[in-house]
Formats: C-alpha cells, structure tokens, sequence
C-alpha cells in the first residue's frame, strides 16, 4: 500500500518546477534538522564522548596529579586534530577551576581560532556543562557564518536548562526554518513560467504560514528592484491584507506599498495606523506617509512627534520634513501647526539622536519664521552634535536672513566639522549680498586654511553665486582681485566670466553692451589658462556682442581670434572668422596675419602652405583686395617657379 499523500497550501502543493529543486532542498535540509535535534547526530570527527561529567561539582583532583593546562591550551590552537583538540577542552572541563574557564573564553573571544572554538563546543556538548559563563558566547556563535560553528554551538547549548538559553536557542533554530523556507519559495518562483508566478503569489498570500506571506511580499519588493509591478490582482489582494494577524507581513505590506508610490494608498495606511500597530509598524507607515506625500498625513505626523518609541517618533519627524516640503495642498496655517508642534518637541526631554536631528531638518524644511531663534540656537559652538549643528544651518540658509549671516561666518571658519562647514558655504551663498560676504568664502579655497576639498568645492560654488548677484561696478573689483599669470587663478577668473556671460545672456538684457567686454576677458582668462580652443570660442562670441560703434573693440578681439587659432593651430577657424569681417581696418588686421601664416608655413611645409591657400580664397575669393590677393600668389612662386638665368656674355 502506498504512503499517503500530504498537500500543503505552501510549496509542497506546487507543480513540476518543484522536482528541480529537490537538490536544492535536499542540500539546506540537513544543517537546520541536526539544530533542531542536535544529539541526533554526531560530528563527522566526534570521538566517542567519556561518561558526562557532574554540571556543577567536579571531583577534586590530587595536586600531584592536576594537568597541565598551558599545555592544553597549546594544544587547542596548535595543529593537533578536532579529536585531540576536543579531549584537551574536555580535559580543561573537568578541572573545573575559575582560570580554566577564563582561558576557554579568551579562546572564543579572537577573531580567529575556528576549530579551538569548534572543539571547545564539542566539549561542552560532551560534558553536558551549564556553565553559564559561556553561554553568551555559543548564543553569539549562532549567528557566526561558519555553519559548522553554528551546528557546535546549538549542541552545546541544547544542554542548558536556563529557560533564556532556551528561548535563544529554539529562535534561532526558527530563524534557520524560515530562511530555508524563503530560499526555496523564492528559487522556485524564479522557475516558475511568468504564467504560473501570479498563481504562486496569491497562493502563498492566502497560506496560514506567516513566512510563506511575508516570503510572497518579499518576492514582490524584490521585483520593484527591477522594474516589475505586481499584477493588479495580487495588489489587490495585498491591500486586502492590512490586518494581517502577524506584524511582520504588516510591516512588509506597507513597506511594498509605500514603494508602489500610489498617492491613493496614504488614507488606507493611516486608517491602519489609527487601529494601533507595534512600534516597527509604526515607523515604516510614518516613513510612507512622507514618501507617498499625502497633505493630509501632517496631522498624523504631528500626533506621531508625540509617540511613546523615539525612534517612531524620529519617522513621524522624517514624514514632516518631506511633507512640509509640498508645493501645493500645504496652507500657510499648517505648515504654522506643524512648526509649532515641532518647536514644542524640541524644548521636551529627548534621548534618542536621530529624533533631535530629524526634527531640526523638518524645522529648516518646513521654513516657518517661528523656528529661526531655534535653528540658530541649534547651530552654534554648544550643540554637540554635528549633524544637527549641519541641519540648523540649513535651515537658516533656506529661511534666515541677514542677521544670521555673522554666525555662518563663524561656523564656516572654526566649526571643526568639515561638513557643517559645507553647509555654511552653501547657506551663506543664499543670504549673503555683500561684496565682504566673498572674503571668507574665498579664504576657504586656500590649502592652508582648508583641508576639506568638499568644503573648498561648496565655498568656490557659494562665491560664483553670490558674484553674480553684486552691481556691475563691484563685479568688476572682484575680477580685477583675480589678475596674474598663475593658471589657477586665471581659470577661478574665467569661471567667474563665464557666469557673468551666462548671466547677461540670459536674465540681464539691459547690460548686454557688457557681453563683448565680458567676453573678450573671458578669452584673455582662458589663454592664461592655457584653454586655448575655448579661449577661441569667446573671442568668436564676443566679436558676435561688440556694436559697430566699438570698432577699436572689434579689431582687438578680432586679431586675438586670429592670432590663437593660428597658435593652436586651427587655421580652418580663422579663415571662417576671417571670412564675416567687415570692416577694412578689421579685413586689413586679419589679412597681415593670415599672410603672415602663411609665408612662414611655405618655409617649412610647402604643401601645407599651399592647402591653406587654396581654403582662404575658396573662402574669401578677393583675398582682402587686390594688394593682399596679388602678395598671397606670391607666397609660393620661389617654390614653384625657377630663378630666370643670365643670358651668355
């Protein structure tokens, strides 16, 4: 008679893709089984174990006849075999003297010492020890990578009667159930046909095994990773869900619709934080509400502030900030309500850091006027905390004014933070308007006063910015501090440049007959900094600015067009350049040096001489008039025509 036949609703009633995995099963099965009855079986090294030695009281040993333990423990870490190992610690057991075991457990301490622990494991297993001054460490054994330390350590520990122990133990061996059970749930649905993966999930979703839910809402998550939405039936089924029974497969529930980013399902998750939740659900909702960015979730999160659990409390604060962030659905009276409810939080005992950090960032996020006094309290040189004293400064770059614009100054050049230094770069980029504003950000981007290259990065930003905001005249004062030869301080003055260029193209149309001055220093900056292609470009677009009332501008930029892509060489961009002149004084600048190129080319490279020729008068057919026509066919008749010879005496 055949054996009966068991069907499960989990993945024992699955179909064929179930026979490839039975490897699979086969291979995690037996390390979790041997934990949850570890004297079923021995390890592959186990000698056969002496009689059990009294868990308490050893029989006294005759000082003559007391081994020797240093001996013992060298053999515990030398090179002996599991088995001599394994006797040397049983040894040690059994005289049981407090230095004895002090040794054992410096053993289990080092980082290293793999088959000494495995030994002394075995050890305890054999002399059925309670010793509960190794319990600790076999507890932490079982959450160790080697499997075979893990197998050790559950032997050992299956002796003790302490109730503690105990529940550790059978926790740990649930924990090895349930992962075995999620790898192989998840390795046959990646078998499954795509057809069949739906039918999996709404299966394992109505399972009365917990982990068979929560693994289904894993699988599910892991798809967002890679761009694959549940189905909508399944998504369905899963916002069916919220009252689950088990807290876990809640939490995942809100952790997968919280990343589905579906604005309609924020009221489902307050009406199942309204019902009460443990504190890890809690946290997760709060975290959706401000990611879903539902307005009507700043109630919620105000109440939240107040939780019981400071670190729900720090998610509530978290969703604040995001949602106090919104364009639009946040009246001026909430985002009030919200930084109230903040400043009261804040003034109340905290212990939890996060908790203080995140209610300074919603504060600096929300930008109510009644948190500056608070910010800049929280900025200053007697808030411990780096992270806040960063978030506070934020925070008045983004609502402060002026006033606060010596404290900025003060945190960019001694807070030793590198980071709040950042941050105080980049607020006083948003408050400061002065041209003194400049000096302590440019003082920043010195080696010898800053270290931090983030930190000279947001300073050089905050100064470009805050450049482009001052008069013309000052403007001009600033460029004028950044003259020299050095590279360095030829390219700062070409960023500058190109700012101001940017600007004027764009957001100033009354100040464009600045543009061909402003970008003819640019080239001059780019030539110092040896940036000569683009140096090109802004004398080209500065000859495009200059007014025909400019002409001594348009002659200058023009000869520095021509004399640059001759030096680079680019003799095809000064003939394009060449070609657009119009004025004769231009024409005449422009012809003296291309005749120039090209005399000096034909002594080196005739046939290079003679291709540039050909180009400039397909180009400009009257080669700048007949007098530079008649000295450019010249260029090459020594090379082409022979000396005329004498006639004979």
């Amino acid at each position: 008679m055949n054996p009966p036949r068991y069907r499960h609703v989990g993945i024992s009633a699955l179909p064929r893709p179930w026979r490839r995995m039975q490897p699979l099963v086969l291979s995690v099965l037996p390390g979790f089984l041997l934990l949850l009855n570890p004297g079923s079986a021995r390890s592959e090294n186990a000698t056969a174990e002496p009689p059990p030695a009294a868990a308490t009281q050893t029989a006294a040993v005759p000082p003559s006849t007391q081994p020797d333990i240093a001996d013992l423990i060298l053999t515990l870490t030398g090179e002996d075999d599991i088995q001599t190992k394994k006797a040397a610690a049983v040894t040690i057991l059994e005289n049981d003297l407090a230095d004895n075991a002090e040794r054992l457990i410096t053993l289990f301490e080092r980082k290293n010492e793999i088959s000494a622990k495995m030994a002394i494991c075995q050890a305890i297993a054999a002399t059925k020890s309670q010793d509960p001054r190794y319990a600790p460490h076999l507890l932490r054994f079982l959450q160790q990578p080697d499997q075979l330390l893990q197998r050790e350590a559950g032997r050992a520990l299956a002796h003790y009667n302490d109730p503690s122990v105990q529940a550790s133990l059978q926790s740990h061996r649930g924990r090895l159930l349930s992962e075995a059970l999620k790898t192989n749930m998840k390795a046959l649905f990646d078998l499954s046909p795509e057809a069949a993966q739906t039918t999996l999930l709404l299966r394992w979703l109505q399972s009365m095994v917990p982990a068979e839910r929560e693994t289904a809402l894993e699988i599910m998550h892991d798809g967002l990773n890679k761009n694959i939405k549940p189905a909508n039936g399944v998504l369905e089924k899963v916002r069916s869900m919220l009252d689950d029974s088990d807290p876990l497969v809640r939490q995942r529930i809100v952790e997968l619709l919280r990343d589905i980013r579906v604005p309609a399902d924020a009221p489902l998750l307050r009406t199942m934080l309204a019902k009460g939740q443990p504190g890890e659900v809690r946290a997760t909702i709060y975290h959706a509400l401000g990611l879903l960015q539902d307005p009507a979730a700043i109630a919620d999160c105000i109440a939240g502030l107040n939780d019981p659990d400071e670190a729900v409390a720090a998610r509530a604060a978290e969703a604040l900030s995001l949602l106090g962030q919104l364009a639009s659905g946040v009246t001026d009276q909430v985002r009030r309500e919200a930084a109230e409810a903040l400043i009261q939080r804040i003034n109340l005992p905290i212990q939890n850091p996060t908790l203080r950090e995140n209610i300074i960032t919603a504060m600096s996020r929300i930008g109510d006027g009644p948190a500056l006094p608070v910010l800049a309290g929280f900025a200053g040189p007697d808030e411990p905390a780096a992270t806040i004293r960063k978030a506070a400064i934020r925070g008045l770059g983004r609502i402060g004014n002026a006033e606060h614009i010596p404290l900025l100054i003060d945190r960019l050049e001694n807070d030793p933070d590198p980071g709040t230094r950042e941050a105080a770069a980049e607020a006083l980029a948003r408050l400061g308007s002065k041209i003194e504003h400049l000096k302590p950000l440019r003082d920043r981007l010195d080696a010898k006063n800053e270290k931090s290259p983030l930190v000279t990065k947001a300073a050089w930003t905050a100064y470009r910015q805050l450049f482009t905001g001052l008069p013309a005249d000052e403007q001009q004062a600033i460029l004028d501090s950044w003259t020299g030869q050095d590279a360095a301080i030829a390219t700062a003055r070409a960023d500058l440049l190109t700012d101001l260029d940017h600007l004027l193209t764009t957001s100033a149309p009354s100040e464009r007959v600045r543009l061909a001055e402003i970008r003819e220093q640019l080239g001059d900056a780019l030539v110092l900094a040896n940036q000569l292609n683009e140096a090109v470009g802004a004398y080209a677009r500065a000859a495009e600015a200059a007014f025909g009332d400019q002409p001594d501008r348009r002659l200058r930029i023009a000869t520095k067009h021509i004399d640059i892509s001759l030096r680079i060489p680019s003799p095809e961009n000064a003939i394009t350049f060449a070609a657009l002149a119009k004025l004769p004084e231009v024409r005449a600048a422009i012809a003296e040096r291309l005749l120039r190129y090209a005399e000096e080319t034909a002594q080196s490279n005739p046939e290079s001489a003679r291709e540039f020729l050909a180009r400039l008068k397909a180009s400009i057919p009257d080669q700048f008039g007949p007098e530079w026509a008649q000295r450019f066919d010249q260029i090459l008749i020594p090379a082409t025509q022979p000396a005329s010879v004498p006639a004979a005496g």
